[in-house]
Parts: structure tokens; C-alpha cells; sequence
């Protein structure tokens, strides 16, 4: 039984195709160029600010702390990515469904459910530390920090909100004799999941472009020439650049 699943594809080819589980056409390594540079860039981005706190301003806040923590969640990520690739990792991204075996299908499912939590939280993080960024420079003026702790208890309710259910939907309940392939497991996760991942790409955009506005609409009234005023919003536009290079994707197989 176990050979005869060891042979069974996970989806049946297209017409004139066969499943191929020895050497299958793979395209995993365009993710490793992506994680490569993103990694670099994340590594050099932070080691730049905490450099820059320790040397320069001989300080280190809460939005400091919460970004090395992001980073090393990023760093995770990037790791568990590897780990499910086709190559190097030997798991089952980068190739097609129908040259994947059920064996390695049940296997992945698992780093797939992680894999969904684990870009949530970090994508939580990194726009947490941003806030807390916005928290620490302009906490005098009250209205900005109302709209920090909206912005706060918006990304962490929502996270947690999208753990939950991706645990209660996709874990494998004592009844589902199939484990991680069950099919009333596999019906469940993908009438919910979908929708909540689709509902989460929405709700970052948001919230990406909020996070954004809260020192952009403040830039007018701080009295500086009109380039200076273009200089500093494109530091503050970095902010957004962070978050796509920490948090690249959200994807979830089931």
C-alpha cells in the first residue's frame, strides 16, 4: 500500500504529460534568488538601524527590539521556505502538483500550515515595530497616537484572529483517520482558508498604506523646504519597502 502511494501523484498531469517523482522540472530556484537578495537586504537594513541606534544616538526603544525580533521571524521564514522547496530542501515547492507524491503532499501539508502562521505573525511584527517607530517620535501629539494604537490593535486582533482559524480549519481532528490528506480535513481548510487569505491581502493593503499616511500627513506641518519635505518622506517610504522584502508572500497549499 505504501509503495502504491509512493507512486500516486497528487493530481493527475494534463493531457500529454506524465508525473515524473525522479527528476521533476522545477523552478525552485527562482525562489532562492528572491530569498537570497531579500535576506540581504533585510539583514543590511537592520543591521544599519541598530548600528546607527547603538553609535548615534545611544538609545534602543521598544520599536528597536520589536524590529530585531521581525527580523529574526523573516530569517525563520526564509528558512522553513528552504526547507519545503524542491530543492534544496527536497520538499514539494517549485514543481508540479501531479510530480508529487501523496507521501510528500501529506508531508508538506504540515510546513504549509506553518508556514501560513508563521508569515502572518512576521508581517504582524514588522508593522508593529513601524508603529512603535511612529509611537516613539511623535507621542507628543495626541491624535497620531490614536491613530498608532488603532493601527496596533488592528494588525495584532487580526492576526490573531487568522492563527485561530487557520488552526481550528486545518489541523487534522481525531476523527479524520485520513491525518493531514483526510478529505473532510482538506474540504474544510479550503472552504475557509481561501477566503481568509484573500480577505488578509485586502486588509495588508490597507493597513500598509495607513501605516504610511500616519508621518506622511504630518510631514506638511513640520515647517521644512519643499525638498527636505520630499527627503524625509522617502525615508518614511522605506517603511513599505521593509514590509514587502519581510514579508514576500502568503500562500497556503492544502
Amino acid at each position: 500500500m505504501a509503495d502504491d502511494l509512493d507512486h500516486t501523484p497528487a493530481a493527475r498531469p494534463p493531457p500529454g504529460r506524465e508525473s515524473n517523482f525522479d527528476n521533476p522540472e522545477s523552478r525552485a530556484y527562482q525562489l532562492v534568488i528572491v530569498i537570497a537578495i531579500c535576506l540581504a537586504l533585510v539583514v543590511l537594513f537592520t543591521s544599519t538601524r541598530i548600528c546607527t541606534r547603538f553609535r548615534i544616538n545611544r538609545s534602543f526603544g521598544a520599536d528597536d527590539w520589536i524590529t530585531i525580533i521581525a527580523t529574526i521571524f523573516a530569517i525563520a521564514y526564509s528558512g522553513l521556505i528552504l526547507h519545503l522547496l524542491h530543492e534544496p530542501g527536497g520538499g514539494i515547492l517549485g514543481i508540479h502538483l501531479w510530480d508529487v507524491s501523496i507521501p510528500k503532499l501529506m508531508a508538506y501539508t504540515k510546513g504549509s500550515l506553518a508556514d501560513s502562521i508563521l508569515i502572518r505573525i512576521t508581517n504582524t511584527l514588522v508593522k508593529v515595530g513601524l508603529l512603535a517607530l511612529y509611537l516613539r517620535l511623535f507621542n507628543i501629539i495626541s491624535h497620531v497616537r490614536t491613530m498608532v494604537w488603532v493601527g496596533m490593535f488592528a494588525v495584532i486582533s487580526y492576526c490573531i484572529a487568522f492563527v485561530i482559524t487557520d488552526l481550528v480549519a486545518c489541523v487534522p481532528r481525531s476523527d479524520e483517520a485520513g491525518g493531514w490528506v483526510d478529505p473532510k480535513l482538506l474540504a474544510r481548510c479550503n472552504a475557509i482558508v481561501p477566503d481568509f487569505i484573500t480577505a488578509g491581502a485586502w486588509f495588508n493593503v490597507f493597513t500598509d498604506f495607513y501605516i504610511l499616511m500616519i508621518p506622511l500627513h504630518m510631514i506638511p506641518k513640520l515647517g521644512l523646504s519643499r525638498n527636505r519635505q520630499i527627503g524625509v518622506a522617502l525615508i518614511f517610504l522605506t517603511g513599505l519597502l521593509q514590509v514587502q522584502i519581510l514579508t514576500p508572500g502568503d500562500d497556503h497549499l492544502t
